[in-house]
């Protein structure tokens, strides 16, 4: 999990048995602005959220607008995550935190980590 905001953290299990799972993964993304899964400097995969004070949030979903998720290439044994906020309301950039997942690790119903 990488969390804060315009920052870089890599995973590399290039030398292990372990490959991430494109049935079984999903990357995640919780904030305002974008999260982009990189591999090499080429971009894999990645999502963007809107935070805007009048948006309105639907909690049951991460489909955009605080959260999103997409899926992940197939065969990933490498990655880098980096995450920008958005600059809204006066300039501040605010994000959260983007990480790689079990995909029946996140409930959308309440938003949170199992």
């Amino acid at each position: 999990m990488i969390s804060g905001c315009n920052q870089t953290n890599n995973v590399d299990l290039g030398r292990s048995t372990f490959l991430f799972s494109i049935s079984q993964n999903k990357f995640v993304f919780e904030g305002c602005g974008n999260a982009v899964m990189m591999d090499h400097g080429i971009s894999l995969t990645g999502c963007s959220t809107t935070c805007r004070n009048d948006s309105v949030s639907d909690k049951n979903n991460c489909l955009g607008i605080s959260c999103c998720q997409t899926t992940i290439p197939y065969h990933l044994k490498s990655y880098s995550m980096n995450i920008t906020g958005l600059e809204w309301l006066g300039g501040d950039a605010a994000c959260t935190s983007a990480l790689l997942m079990d995909k029946d690790s996140y409930l959308e119903e309440d938003n949170s980590y199992h």
